[in-house]
């Protein structure tokens, strides 16, 4: 139940987080970027020291076997970071949720095709509908939604990135954010005149702590579990999307959707199935 708890907290915080990109409206998206690559750092910092643990983390993050993997994946979470406020910052938060529906799948699709992994015929048909989906928006929504899908490839990429690097996520995240701080401290300077530093510097727990929580809830579930709670973020963007910046969602989202939702509970069942299978061999 812990488990639970810290899992249903993290996908809910991701979930409506779009919320607290719309109280920093009129800011450029790269300069927010910055303020939050920068603020997560003070903040990583800030738990290392309180845990005894920066230097340790500061040695781990100079091995160059673990740069080779979370240097790309940091520039990934950068551009997915940045793709993400410029979707909430140009009202697109269906586009949004519409990402972190088609993500899961398409990580299930890389594993496939990069990690040489198995899919059954349930799995391989949630990825049919859900291009199914894509595909009707493209023809009926005036054209193919490339921000939703660069923010689901930028994501999927960066999943597989750190599958391959093997390493627990605040040491990732710890990596990434340094990584990124150069870059950051230049995109901060498209700040404009009298911001509203407490709201930026918010961003820093707020991406953070969910991260925090995302690490106890690992601990204690099953992968299968954790697969199923994610779907919770999009569910809360989608609404977020509707009831907070009213965005229309005509009839093409809902047949889109339809196939999407469609694709990802064949694909929850079929993750179920797959675990039960696997704890009767057990």
């Amino acid at each position: 139940m812990r488990g639970v708890l810290y899992g249903v907290a993290t996908y809910f915080a991701w979930g409506i987080l779009p919320l607290y990109f719309r109280l920093l409206d009129g800011l450029p998206p790269l300069a927010i970027l910055g303020h939050r690559v920068l603020w997560c750092l003070v903040f990583l910092a800030g738990w290392l020291i309180s845990q005894g643990q920066l230097k340790q983390y500061l040695t781990r993050a100079a091995d160059w076997r673990l740069l080779r993997w979370l240097i790309p994946s940091g520039l990934l979470i950068g551009t997915n970071w940045y793709l993400f406020v410029f979707a909430v910052s140009s009202r697109r938060v269906t586009e949004v949720a519409l990402a972190y529906y088609v993500s899961p799948l398409l990580s299930a699709l890389f594993g496939l095709l990069f990690l040489k992994e198995h899919l059954n015929n349930l799995q391989l048909g949630s990825l049919l509908l859900a291009a199914l989906g894509v595909r009707h928006l493209a023809l009926h929504s005036g054209g193919v939604p490339w921000l939703a899908l660069a923010i689901a490839c930028s994501f999927a990429t960066y999943s597989l990135l750190r599958k391959k690097a093997g390493v627990d996520s605040l040491l990732a995240l710890w990596t990434e954010t340094l990584v990124l701080c150069l870059p950051a401290l230049w995109a901060v300077s498209f700040t404009p005149a009298h911001p509203n530093w407490g709201l930026l510097a918010l961003s820093g727990p707020l991406t953070g702590v969910p991260l925090l929580w995302f690490g106890i809830a690992a601990r204690h579930l099953r992968l299968v579990t954790l697969g199923l709670l994610q779907y919770i973020s999009p569910t809360f963007q989608f609404l977020v999307a509707m009831k907070a910046f009213h965005e229309p969602f005509e009839r093409c989202h809902a047949v889109a959707f339809g196939y999407i939702w469609t694709a990802v509970l064949l694909y929850s069942l079929a993750a179920r199935r797959s675990a039960r299978s696997s704890e009767g061999r057990g």
